[in-house]
């Protein structure tokens, strides 16, 4: 089991029980015989399904190999470190960033929230474009949130409502780290937002107000 783990990238997200376990090797080695196929995030998670894959079969993918081929493409990024947190899209053409978004989120605001809020303002902007494009993210957690359809976050059901309105536009996970040239800018913006863009105002997490309760017990 442990080398299957670490024979496939994707294979530690799978987020199954005991009762899954053939069902996980099964999966995991479909994964190891076929990376390069593209496979609905959904399918790593026994039981799970959504109505939004079946609105948006090729909307959300969490298996495709990215090339930096200069095609026009959407990379979303957040970050958090010790000077604040950030948020920030760009569109990316011809190697060349033709727009792009940077908010400054409070110190308190969590490395999801900044995820989430750079893939809602960017399928904002994909929407306005009338073609096909790709939103590319770093950050599989949240396609896998995006893909719930009993999510209550505010900014989630936004995207969800969009999305399905919008079927040109198609989200898709790319390994971070991994020397792509649009996912690295990404980064880089991202941090730069903390120290250069204007302040984005996000309500507190409830894991920071639960934080902040048990510090004054």
């Amino acid at each position: 089991m442990s080398s299957l783990r670490e024979a496939h990238a994707m294979a530690p997200h799978y987020k199954g029980t005991a009762d899954h376990r053939r069902q996980w090797v099964q999966r995991t080695t479909t994964l190891l015989l076929y990376p390069s196929r593209e496979r609905e995030p959904a399918c790593l998670y026994g039981g799970f399904s959504s109505p939004y894959l079946k609105c948006l079969p090729n909307g959300i993918h969490a298996f495709e190999n990215h090339r930096d081929s200069g095609a026009k493409a959407i990379y979303t990024q957040g970050s958090k470190t010790d000077e604040g947190t950030g948020s920030e899209y760009y569109i990316l053409e011809n190697y060349r960033i033709i727009a792009s978004w940077q908010g400054k989120l409070d110190h308190s605001n969590s490395i999801f929230q900044a995820e989430i809020l750079a893939t809602k303002m960017a399928i904002e902007a994909a929407s306005s474009l009338h073609r096909p494009i790709k939103i590319w993210t770093d950050s599989l957690s949240i396609l896998m949130t995006i893909l719930n359809p009993k999510s209550h976050h505010s900014m989630v059901r936004e995207i969800q409502t969009r999305l399905l309105s919008h079927n040109r536009i198609h989200l898709r996970w790319l390994k971070s780290h991994f020397g792509y040239l649009g996912n690295e800018c990404a980064d880089k913006l991202a941090k730069e937002a903390i120290a250069k863009s204007d302040p984005f105002f996000l309500p507190k997490p409830l894991s920071y107000l639960k934080s902040e309760i048990r510090s004054a017990a």
